[in-house]
């Protein structure tokens, strides 16, 4: 038993580990939510057929309770020369010595099957009955066997734990339930590497190398005797034939701490610890302990002492709302349940309702301040597929203090996807849900590998189904489009509003009353060249950092366009034509600035100038992301359609308020 890395011969390909740059670049705010987001997501895909709930521990064993030099270079032994490798070393990017007593970090499951499958399978299953985890756990990176509604797809998650550890390394010590067996493996992955002239491979293995055809092919540690000096020198907590995984991560990273890991724990499985579907234990041997469970969560929270009273009362008022949300079901009081729509889109939310006084009554609510919840039908169809399946998705709503910020929070089958963020109501809390049907399989499918957001560029999602990306558009403006709707306030144009900041050339048609001219005043010029406008079909204002153009619901035909243009004053000169695009660019809108609305599709023309086409007599665009230090003109003006859109694709837009 020992580690072993594949000697490359000059016909092989070198090829360094790119994949742990996923961690680099994927929305994860640091090692700790990567680790917790990927480790406790399969503990759940493996949670065993009967178990209402699965049990997951954290143990920190390091200081003086770290594993004694002595024995931690028996388990390094082999291993030591190739993390000492000049190439290895450069990619570890920090020093580490391994002839010290080694800290490591224990990660353990309960009531899970553990990694079920023949661990001599060496190429795909041709068959789709069982599983077998650990050939997919093992032996594959960015390839993965799940499918339906498992949290995971890409394949990405075991890559956690290397990633987590300062050595690049990690043992995997699995019971399995179907048969009892017993097997150890570890996994290294550095770079390609020369020891004493011979070329290496990234990615190494320890174990048994005692096949004769095979010499590099690695095969699991069953010796009883072998297994249990690693489970006491380690310290498991797994007994002897008790079905699980179990992990061992050598030499973690210095952020990775038992208090970074229970605040990730609660932050982004808050849901299935409510739910009682999952229960963490996190300790070190220095007498922390903390035990999360739907009956201690808020005690944990507190007990999370390097945390600001700030963060601690968000993730409060996050639980609090989480577990309002859990006991208010489909049916009650306060709940409807909105008409399917195919396409489905938001261009009228008054519309899905089964009538106008169910309308009526959900504005009401919403204003009155009461916790609201929204059931809505989607249809999932894949295209090489005829059937049509009905996939279902609820929000819930609840409006508070209009001075405060929005929170929103998306939940896939128990996973947060944390990445998303479309609500822009003030004082508005809503959580979006999608539990095991066919609408979670294909937000599975459009999630990327962090898990953090939904594209519709995604390789298991793209070309896939029918209407796909109206429906995650449908589904990621939910939240924002109802809330949105059912807070807005029917007022009357006021033409002179932010006159200052913006500008509306106005009908010729329409006569509004003259201000009365001060001493010294210049009367202002309007240019009599422009196109027809009709000002009351929409309106200008002024938002935190952009601005906002809405229909009135007057009773006027729709512009075929309106034509916006925008730009930072100047000292002198047309502050439009000295536009500069690093001020800020409408056609790069994944940039600086936010384009989202609804019942409209928008254009991006010119750096300052956005075309905007009504789809809908109710729409609305907000911008922002402007420089809030400098002063922002904004001209708006009803225009004849022209090709101006010719060739251009609109902008993805999320909905606006």
């Amino acid at each position: 038993m020992n580690w072993r890395f594949k000697r490359l011969t000059p016909n092989d390909t070198r090829v360094n580990a790119t994949h742990l740059e996923f961690f680099r670049d994927e929305a994860l705010t640091n090692p700790v939510d990567a680790l917790v987001r990927e480790d406790i997501q399969n503990r759940l895909d493996a949670r065993a057929a009967g178990e209402d709930r699965i049990k997951v521990c954290y143990r920190f064993r390091t200081g003086l309770a770290s594993l004694a030099q002595p024995a931690a270079a028996g388990w390094l032994r082999n291993l030591k020369p190739h993390l000492e490798a000049e190439e290895a070393v450069k990619e570890l990017d920090i020093e580490v010595s391994v002839d010290v007593p080694m800290p490591c970090l224990l990660l353990e499951d309960f009531r899970t099957t553990g990694l079920e499958g023949d661990p001599l399978t060496t190429s795909d299953p041709e068959h789709a009955e069982g599983r077998n985890d650990f050939y997919w756990f093992v032996r594959n990176v960015g390839r993965s066997g799940k499918k339906g509604s498992d949290r995971g797809r890409w394949g990405l998650g075991k890559i956690v734990y290397p990633a987590a550890s300062a050595v690049r390394s990690f043992f995997a010590l699995t019971v399995r339930r179907s048969d009892n067996r017993e097997l150890l493996i570890g996994r290294s992955v550095l770079a390609v590497h020369r020891i004493s002239g011979n070329d290496f491979d990234s990615e190494g293995y320890f174990g048994r190398f005692d096949d004769e055809e095979f010499k590099d092919f690695c095969t699991p540690v069953e010796d009883p005797e072998f297994l249990g000096r690693f489970r006491r020198d380690f310290g498991l907590r797994r007994a002897p034939g008790e079905p699980g995984l179990s992990l061992v991560i050598p030499f973690p990273l210095a952020e990775i701490t038992p208090w970074a890991i229970a605040q990730s724990v609660i932050h982004h499985y808050f849901e299935e610890i409510l739910r009682g579907r999952l229960e963490v234990l996190v300790e070190d041997d220095m007498g922390f302990q903390m035990e999360i469970r739907e009956d201690s969560i808020e005690s944990a929270v507190a007990g999370l002492t390097p945390f600001s009273s700030d963060d601690r009362s968000r993730l409060l008022d996050l639980i609090a709302f989480g577990r309002q949300a859990l006991g208010f079901t489909q049916g009650m009081p306060g709940s409807w349940t909105l008409r399917v729509l195919n396409p489905p889109k938001w261009s009228d939310p008054e519309g899905l309702f089964a009538s106008p006084e169910e309308a009526m009554a959900a504005r009401t609510a919403f204003r009155d301040g009461k916790l609201l919840r929204f059931d809505l039908p989607v249809e999932v169809s894949a295209v090489r597929s005829p059937q049509v399946s009905q996939g279902m998705f609820c929000v819930i709503l609840q409006r508070g203090e209009t001075s405060s910020q929005p929170f929103e929070v998306f939940i896939r089958d128990g996973l947060t996807i944390s990445g998303l963020k479309a609500l822009r109501e003030p004082g508005v809390t809503a959580l979006t849900r999608i539990e095991n049907n066919p609408l979670s399989n294909l937000l599975g499918d459009a999630e990327n590998p962090a898990h953090t957001t939904w594209l519709q560029t995604t390789k298991h999602f793209r070309g896939k189904y029918r209407n796909g990306a109206a429906v995650l558009k449908y589904v990621k403006n939910a939240a924002s489009a109802l809330s949105g709707w059912l807070g807005r306030v029917d007022a009357e144009l006021d033409p002179d509003l932010l006159q200052h900041l913006f500008s509306i050339p106005l009908n010729d048609g329409v006569k509004l009353p003259k201000p009365k001219a001060k001493p010294g005043d210049t009367p202002p010029v309007i240019p009599d060249n422009l196109p027809p406008s009709n000002p009351s079909a929409f309106q200008l204002a002024e938002c935190v950092g952009g601005f906002t153009l809405k229909s009135t619901g007057a009773a006027v035909p729709l512009p075929e366009k309106i034509r916006i243009r925008a730009a930072y004053e100047t000292l002198r000169g047309n502050p439009f034509s000295q536009h500069h695009p690093a001020d800020f660019d409408f056609t790069a809108p994944n940039g600086d600035l936010r384009v989202t609305g609804f019942g409209i599709e928008a254009y991006g023309i010119a750096p300052n100038i956005l075309d905007v086409k009504p789809v809908s007599p109710e729409f609305d665009l907000t911008v922002e992301g402007f420089d809030t230090h400098r002063d922002l003109i904004v001209k708006a003006r009803a225009a004849a359609a022209s090709d101006s859109q010719l060739g251009r694709e609109p902008l993805e837009l999320a909905s606006a308020p």
